[in-house]
């Protein structure tokens, strides 16, 4: 096993209203970052954080991921304060032999990142964007 600092997408639902969310809206929102297949997640009452290695499946999972939550925003009145949360850079995380991500070791600027935009209404539209044309010129 070796950490090694790789380049990572993350992604992150959280509450914007600071309430924390409930027995109805967490498990959904863990169920939607599930379902775009993040190399690493966590969660607390808080939110959601998925860590994608950064790549173009990778991007196209993200973007999936914050379609549904856009959607799942709009039509249901429960989760009317999720913020959505996008950032790319380096974190360290422990990887296998394989190569597989094991673990994710400290928080780094790009979490901080991820979470700050979180509480902005579309900051993760520009994030999106900035991926977009990174995607495009790699």
């Amino acid at each position: 096993m070796a950490a090694k600092c790789k380049r990572f997408i993350v992604l992150v639902f959280s509450d914007r209203e600071n309430d924390g969310f409930d027995e109805y809206t967490l498990p959904s929102l863990v169920a939607l970052m599930d379902s775009a297949r993040p190399d690493e997640r966590e969660f607390c009452h808080t939110g959601v954080t998925g860590y994608f290695l950064t790549s173009r499946s990778a991007m196209n999972r993200v973007r999936m991921a914050v379609e549904l939550a856009e959607g799942i925003r709009t039509s249901d009145r429960h989760f009317g304060a999720v913020g959505i949360g996008l950032a790319e850079g380096s974190l360290l995380g422990e990887f296998s032999f394989f190569g597989r991500l094991k673990r994710l070791l400290p928080y780094g600027a790009v979490v901080e990142e991820a979470m700050r935009s979180a509480q902005l209404p579309d900051a993760y539209r520009d994030s999106l964007q900035r991926l977009d044309e990174l995607q495009r010129s790699g």
